[in-house]
């Protein structure tokens, strides 16, 4: 009988068939024999971290089908809330890599940016502090409060402020990254 049973560090006595789960992973891990005694070795280490990488891979391509079909912004947030896993696969680079910056109808992707505050609002406009999740960086948005005239396009000055800032190399001056017009509103 004291054959099945080995002694942990912590100095507990339990069967060499029992496998333990690791954070998220308990069900998984219940499911494949992970190596028992006292001193598992290094490829089986590796075989497990192996078995992960599968797994969050696996993950990725399912949620690469619909990150870019999302319309229900409330649904793309609870997301990562239901575990720790689907958060790290959520805030993945893999899956936000392919996302484009636009939609084919010419407005912001939203789902491809995470807001983390409003940096300033004035007179012009509102100016947001977000995160790019596709390229892994922070941004600048801007929505500029532009009246525009009936029949008329973008006025003038905004097209020259624009240009200004395109052309300006300054280290507190964001330099523009895209301009869209969408539904009578310039971001």
């Amino acid at each position: 009988m004291e054959s099945n049973i080995q002694v942990r560090a912590d100095r507990k006595r339990v069967k060499s068939t029992e496998v333990e789960p690791f954070g998220d992973d308990g069900k998984l891990a219940r499911k494949r024999h992970l190596c028992s005694g006292e001193n598992p070795s290094i490829g089986c280490e590796i075989t497990n971290i192996i078995h992960r990488l599968e797994d969050d891979t696996l993950m990725l391509y399912v949620f690469s089908f619909f990150i870019d079909t999302v319309v229900d912004i409330e649904a793309l947030k609870s997301i990562p809330l239901v575990s720790s896993r689907f958060h790290r696969t959520f805030n993945s680079n893999l899956l936000w890599k392919r996302v484009p910056r636009t939609l084919p109808t010419g407005g912001i992707n939203w789902t491809n940016l995470r807001f983390k505050g409003v940096k300033a609002e004035g007179t012009e406009g509102t100016c947001f502090h977000c995160f790019e999740r596709s390229s892994g960086t922070e941004v600048a948005l801007k929505r500029a409060r532009v009246k525009f005239p009936e029949g008329e396009g973008v006025p003038y000055y905004m097209l020259r402020e624009l240009s200004a800032l395109k052309d300006a190399q300054h280290a507190t001056i964001s330099t523009p990254l895209a301009v869209c017009l969408h539904d009578k509103k310039l971001y």
